[in-house]
């Protein structure tokens, strides 16, 4: 369970895979008693059911399943309108170059599939199946293209911007613990300038909203 809807605080956490959403999930769930029922809850949806591992009981008394990865206009068309407009909603963004290397070496990590690829291989197979998650401008906006977080943080600088929202929603600092982290290189090790420009062609929108630089 990583993306979190609280309504004791108002907030709605959107989680872009490998941007430190499973650090900070883990983090929001523990200041509420309620969602670490609902984290036991997703553990067993996401073992028994797969397709979906996350919940939530809209006022119509209608339960909604989905994947906790659900891109922002997915949500938004689950969801009832006023949970949009009232709630505060924050994501994590991260350097397309840096977030290619970490996707590569998790994959590595937990799936056989990707044991024996190159940095290359994977990169390509990444950029041909996964466009829905890679184009991070895309994921957080609704059907008409309208961005829909209230707060961007930059994985780069993750402590510092996680400490402002925690501050405005628990009035704490210094919560976040990292899990999931991954190990290897500085990131631009592991490009030459064909493969640094596939990425910036795929991304380009995400390098210049989010004013990112190889």
């Amino acid at each position: 369970m990583s993306l979190i809807i609280s309504k004791k605080y108002k907030y709605i956490f959107f989680h872009l895979p490998k941007n430190a959403g499973v650090s900070i999930s883990r983090t929001l769930i523990s200041q509420e008693n309620t969602l670490k029922l609902k984290r036991i809850a997703s553990y067993f949806l996401r073992n028994y059911f797969q397709k979906h591992d996350n919940f939530y009981l809209l006022k119509k008394k209608k339960l909604i399943f989905f994947r906790s990865h659900i891109t922002c206009s997915n949500f938004y068309n689950l969801m009832d309108g006023d949970i949009c407009l009232d709630f505060f909603k924050f994501g994590v963004v991260r350097n397309p170059w840096d977030r290619m290397v970490s996707r590569y070496f998790y994959s590595k990590k937990i799936s056989k599939k990707f044991i024996n690829f190159s940095f290359n291989e994977f990169l390509n197979y990444d950029l041909k199946n996964n466009a829905n998650v890679l184009n991070q401008y895309n994921f957080c906006t609704d059907n008409k293209d309208n961005f829909c977080l209230d707060k961007v943080i930059k994985f780069e600088n993750l402590n510092e911007d996680f400490n402002k929202i925690t501050s405005k929603i628990f009035n704490k600092k210094d919560m976040l613990s990292h899990f999931n982290k991954s190990d290897h290189k500085q990131y631009r090790e592991y490009y030459n300038h064909k493969m640094k420009d596939k990425i910036y062609n795929f991304c380009k929108k995400d390098i210049e909203f989010f004013e990112y630089e190889f």
